[in-house]
């Protein structure tokens, strides 16, 4: 028995070659397509617009890539990524392939998965939700744990308490970003990193981070040793 395929299409099934049978619709919050007929369905997952990359996120193992297809994706719940550490790639390009947060949830949560790496996304209109909309949390786009590795990506328009786009609790590397109009109610209104993070090569622009009466890191807020390299950060 292979991994499980969630369909959005009456599809016909045969088994051992002479039973045939239909199968309706599955929808869970949206239809996640997995590929059973190539040669990478073992360690990959597909998920359209009308998926949620949240249940692809839950069902990939150590190692299987999640590809978020062209278009809009609005999500219904944050993507969690828990003790594991896999792939979450857009098949084109951040300008082609949008993870979009609908103003109620975060993007991607990372929680003891060091490896992982998101790549290829636009991820905005996000906020932080723990909990209930009126609580928010860190890391409105991206909230990581530990580790984790953010690659050619925009981060736009998200809200948190610390990093309003990005927040990376121990080590971490953001490369090649656009972050962009993201706000933190606390500090870090583009990144907040706690210790040991990498920032290369990035574009941090027009984000704020609101400390009481006063701004705190609007671009960047580093409360421990990380580094940061050829990296633009302005009009914070």
């Amino acid at each position: 028995v292979g991994k499980p395929v969630f369909i959005d299409a009456v599809t016909t099934f045969m088994v051992d070659g002479d039973v045939t049978f239909d199968a309706e619709p599955v929808l869970i919050t949206g239809a996640l397509l997995a590929n059973p007929g190539t040669d990478d369905a073992d360690d990959a997952w597909y998920v359209t617009v009308q998926g949620q990359i949240a249940d692809a996120c839950l069902a990939a193992n150590t190692g299987e890539t999640v590809w978020v297809l062209d278009g809009e994706h609005t999500l219904k719940r944050q993507a969690v990524i828990e003790d594991k550490d896999i792939n979450v790639f857009g098949v084109t390009d951040a300008d082609t392939n949008i993870v979009d947060g609908d103003n109620q949830y975060r993007g991607f949560m990372l929680i003891n998965a060091a490896g992982t790496t998101i790549q290829d996304l636009t991820i905005q209109d996000c906020r932080a939700d723990d909990g209930t909309p009126a609580v928010l949390g860190p890391g409105g786009a991206v909230y990581s744990e530990v580790g984790g590795s953010v690659f050619f990506c925009k981060i736009y328009s998200s809200t948190a308490t610390h990093g309003g786009g990005v927040y990376l609790g121990d080590g971490g590397t953001l490369r090649n970003l656009l972050i962009e109009a993201n706000v933190a109610t606390s500090r870090g209104g583009g990144v907040y990193i706690v210790d040991l993070g990498l920032i290369e090569s990035c574009t941090i622009v027009g984000n704020s981070g609101v400390y009481y009466a006063a701004s705190e890191g609007g671009g960047v807020y580093l409360e421990g040793a990380a580094t940061v390299l050829n990296t633009i950060i302005y009009y914070n």
